[in-house]
């Protein structure tokens, strides 16, 4: 309970803090998109995962004070599955989640919870994941702690999740990369 305690403040804090930067900041790119999203995770096994993600995709610099910032993330939900095939099983888990990734020029930080119903067509289970980990600019790495309603898949699902995700948006990592080059130019000028 005290790791979820943690990540839903995380959470406030990063939502709070990015509420703050309105009307100081020049997007290049800031708008919803629907992409394909593509993962894989380990918990006990490797799962992988496709499905499709609504986020509002944000890149720009912001002026505060006298120094500019350069900054990019994306905020929303998605829906998709996870899948485990091996000899012996096959589980698959439908979910949907919510997440918000942000790399700034002091701090990144990614957030999220997902809700997955796994079956192996005989049993089932609902899990509540929340998670946090490290945007890397295209994808995101991170940790997450499963709590289920049912054991009984413990032995092929476990409680510690770990995983790189993408959403596979072209014109998010052009402007990204626009906009940091940007960023790079301003920043020899300050020297």
């Amino acid at each position: 309970m005290r790791k979820f305690i943690i990540l839903i403040f995380g959470l406030i804090i990063t939502l709070n803090a990015n509420s703050q930067i309105a009307d100081t900041t020049s997007y290049s790119y800031n708008d919803f998109k629907i992409v394909p999203r593509i993962g894989i995770s380990y918990q006990k096994n490797l799962f992988s995962e496709l499905g499709f993600s609504l986020n509002k995709y944000s890149v720009g610099l912001s002026k505060r004070g006298k120094y500019t910032h350069f900054g990019m993330g994306l905020f929303g939900g998605y829906l998709s599955s996870e899948i485990l095939i091996r000899d012996d099983k096959t589980i698959i888990g439908p979910k949907i989640g919510f997440e918000f990734a942000g790399i700034g020029a002091t701090a990144a930080g990614a957030y999220g919870m997902e809700f997955t119903y796994y079956t192996d067509f005989n049993v089932g289970s609902f899990a509540i994941t929340p998670k946090i980990g490290i945007p890397l600019g295209i994808f995101e790495i991170f940790y997450g702690y499963s709590f289920f309603s049912n054991k009984e898949l413990n032995s092929y699902i476990g409680n510690h999740r770990f995983g790189i995700s993408m959403n596979i948006s072209r014109l998010y990592w052009k402007k990204q990369t626009e906009m940091m080059n940007k960023y790079r130019e301003y920043m020899k000028t300050q020297k």
